[in-house]
């Protein structure tokens, strides 16, 4: 199975400068609540990134051929209800790796 043009369109979509290629899909800072969002401010600029739309299509791809991200998915997914910036790095990492 080669889902190499649907990656490819993934990084297009939500990888706007391209960023620099990784040789690990998670890094070593565990994702905790408390990188979560605590003010108004800071929740009203989180909902403009499609964190969980990144979210859904890394899983499906998870699904299809990629099962060596699935470990860096599930820990980005536990916190689709309250993102923050380091929850939204660590996705972006999963894109670029």
């Amino acid at each position: 199975m080669n889902q190499r043009n649907y990656v490819i369109d993934l990084c297009k979509k939500y990888l706007p400068l391209g960023g620099a290629r990784v040789q690990t899909p998670m890094s070593e800072e565990t994702l905790t609540k408390e990188m979560s969002p605590t003010t108004d401010q800071q929740k009203l600029e989180m909902t403009k990134i499609p964190y969980r739309q990144v979210v859904g299509s890394l899983l499906w791809l998870v699904m299809g051929s990629r099962v060596g991200i699935a470990f860096a998915i599930t820990c980005c997914a536990k916190y689709s209800n309250n993102p923050g910036r380091a929850h939204s790095h660590a996705l972006l990492r999963i894109l670029r790796y």
